[in-house]
């Protein structure tokens, strides 16, 4: 993600959060489904005032950001899945 975040970032401010319990990030508790992990990434955008955003994810950060469309957990003006 580091080439695409270096070229969006010149037009964007770029986040790139980790899954909860991948990278550096707690884990969720119990055994998170992916309505777990989208409803995670709700809380993560409203922790950070973002209110509309663009997004994109790969392999299971899409169907995370898809899953997060779908419940309305996310406002967002545009999705990437890759």
């Amino acid at each position: 993600y580091e080439a695409l975040m270096a070229l969006w970032g010149r037009y964007f401010t770029c986040i790139a959060p980790d899954t909860p319990g991948f990278g550096q990030s707690d884990p969720l508790p119990g055994t998170p489904e992916i309505v777990d992990f989208a409803d995670a990434l709700g809380e993560f955008t409203r922790a950070l005032g973002l209110k509309r955003c663009a997004a994109y994810g790969f392999h299971s950060g899409g169907i995370i950001l898809v899953t997060a469309l779908k419940r309305r957990t996310l406002d967002l003006s545009c999705l990437a899945v890759g």
